[in-house]
């Protein structure tokens, strides 16, 4: 398992794990281990594939021009400045395999030779129109209402562009465990351009994931809650952006895009057939329910314990907010 020091220690009494971060440099002296005692503990690094620890990565890498569904051209946002914060707060520090799919683009390589990933698909864009057609309520979308759930072709082009490349990660995460012979123990699962902002205000640093807390959680999943901004958000709704668990939670997660017209059957749109919630029903949580974890209950800042506030990078011309 990618797991801290004192998880390693967790039968240990207080003196003899006292004596171990001393003998280990963890601890300078006495008075170090007084401050340090709240911390949460650096994770123990193990090497690549070793450590029990996996990222996957799906959707689009390269940065391009769109147009957005209220016919605004927009660039998407590059993946340099997310691979930055995930090589150095989590690829390294664990010791995580990555994993990933992507859509070709001028820059697909460049993502391929800096992540080196123990798995990858670069796959040339598809059209998902037969996939959706049956659930299109209008060809055009409409300007006034931001939302992921629209049943427009623009919109469900997207939708069913981004579950694709999550299954296909993940079938690829699952290929990845069988050729190790094991499967991964936690596996942080998110998207090119996500970005990392801590609730402490201070600036990032190595993560830390809570190995006791992850066996006992078994398949539970580990998620961001993001609180109702827009009208017609009804409640509290799982971020989509970033998510972690076992593998089990991966491919519950994967198994979204099949399900996409049975989400729609009963006529939804707009909120409640958004990402977010189609990913909830995926995994099959809400708020309200108690089969889920915080995030930080599995995943936080090595030094501080602070906890991920989950964003993206965008280009100057993008909106936020986006459901």
């Amino acid at each position: 398992l990618c797991m801290s020091g004192s998880d390693l220690m967790s039968d240990q009494s207080p003196a003899a794990m006292l004596q171990w971060c001393l003998d280990n440099n963890i601890i300078s002296d006495v008075n170090d281990a007084r401050n340090d005692i709240r911390k949460v503990p650096a994770p123990v690094a193990g090497p690549a594939g070793a450590s029990g620890c996996a990222l996957v990565l799906r959707g689009i890498s390269s940065p391009r021009e769109y147009e957005r569904f209220d016919g605004r051209k927009a660039r998407s946002a590059g993946w340099r400045a997310t691979y930055s914060e995930l090589k150095a707060w989590y690829i390294d520090p664990l010791g995580a395999d990555v994993v990933l799919h992507t859509w070709t683009g001028p820059e697909a390589d460049e993502v391929i030779a800096a992540y080196a990933p123990a798995a990858h698909s670069v796959e040339p864009a598809r059209n998902f129109g037969a996939a959706y057609a049956a659930l299109i309520v209008r060809g055009v979308c409409d300007p006034s209402v931001i939302s992921t759930g629209q049943r427009c072709t623009r919109v469900l082009q997207n939708k069913f562009s981004a579950f694709w490349s999550l299954r296909e990660a993940v079938r690829l995460l699952g290929e990845q465990e069988a050729a190790r012979g094991a499967p991964y123990a936690f596996v942080l699962n998110t998207r090119f351009d996500v970005r990392l902002r801590f609730d402490d205000g201070r600036p990032g640093g190595p993560l830390a994931v809570d190995a006791g807390e992850v066996r006992r959680s078994g398949d539970r999943a580990f998620v961001a809650w993001k609180q109702p901004s827009m009208a017609d958000h009804s409640r509290p709704f799982l971020d989509d952006k970033l998510f972690a668990g076992s593998g089990a939670v991966s491919r519950r997660a994967g198994a979204a895009f099949d399900a996409l017209p049975s989400f729609a059957a009963a006529g939804e749109e707009g909120f409640t057939f958004s990402n977010h919630v189609n990913l909830e029903r995926a995994l099959g949580v809400t708020a309200a329910t108690s089969e889920v974890s915080p995030l930080c209950a599995a995943l936080r800042r090595a030094d501080t314990g602070a906890c991920i506030i989950v964003d993206l990078y965008r280009d100057d011309g993008a909106v936020t907010g986006q459901h």
